[in-house]
């Protein structure tokens, strides 16, 4: 039964959801025909559905893309920003700004 649900997730790529809902159509027709459902209802079955749909929901959160500004890319910014064709007052208002954010926060 969680081959059954394992093969749902990662082969067929169902949405949690999905299976969620396959799995309460499959305990409706086994109620109906009078079968132990008890399996569909295990805490076991009921852990790998809520694991999976965490693992759905972190897979969609975007990677981060932002990178931690350091002393030695501080000074390769200010490199950047001194060999750069910008006016003097230019270079030096970046400048202000990036040390101030950088030694501010």
């Amino acid at each position: 039964m969680n081959d059954y649900i394992s093969w749902l997730f990662f082969d067929k790529n169902l949405s949690s959801d999905s299976v969620h809902a396959y799995i309460a159509h499959i305990k409706t027709v086994k109620k109906l025909n009078g079968e132990d459902i008890s399996i569909w209802e295990s805490f076991v079955t009921k852990t790998v559905v809520k694991g999976t749909k965490s693992k759905q929901i972190t897979e969609k959160v975007p990677k981060q893309t932002r990178k931690v500004m350091t002393l030695s890319l501080l000074k390769l910014l200010g490199h950047e920003i001194a060999s750069s064709d910008w006016s003097n007052d230019s270079k030096r208002v970046v400048w202000a700004a990036a040390c101030t954010l950088f030694f501010g926060s």
